[in-house]
């Protein structure tokens, strides 16, 4: 077939040779196309490989990141509502003793109250005895 085609091309004489070279040349030029897109091709599918692994060690360090906040706010809470309840523990325990010191305080107001009237009493009779002998002795 190719000799047919040879043969056809040299019967034109020089516009046949020169289509020859047109057509050499034309498919010379397409294989390298042909080479040149295929390379371009394989360097985008580089490039985008590249591009998704920079892409996943990005995600990994931000999952890595958010999961230490994650644990170290879950830490904190926890510290947090311990620290709470300890001091709601001293809080119901100095109220206790408040309730219990003020028991003993209106205890101790009751058993003042009382000595105070015992003494008043006393200080009465001290004086209606003082006043009995006072009238005892402008009598004599």
């Amino acid at each position: 077939m190719e000799a047919l085609l040879l043969e056809s091309l040299l019967g034109f004489g020089p516009m046949g040779i020169f289509a020859g070279f047109l057509i050499w040349q034309h498919q010379g030029m397409q294989k390298r196309l042909d080479k040149i897109q295929e390379d371009f091709k394989q360097m985008i599918d580089s490039i985008q490989q590249r591009s998704e692994e920079k892409e996943e060690g990005l995600r990994s360090r931000y999952d890595n990141v958010i999961s230490e906040y994650r644990e170290e706010r879950t830490v904190v809470r926890s510290n947090v509502t311990s620290k709470i309840t300890e001091v709601l523990r001293h809080i119901k325990a100095l109220e206790d003793a408040t309730d219990d010191n003020s028991a003993q305080l209106t205890g101790i107001a009751s058993k003042t109250e009382k000595v105070l009237e015992i003494f008043q009493d006393m200080q009465n009779e001290a004086k209606i005895k003082e006043a009995a002998r006072a009238a005892s002795l402008e009598r004599n």
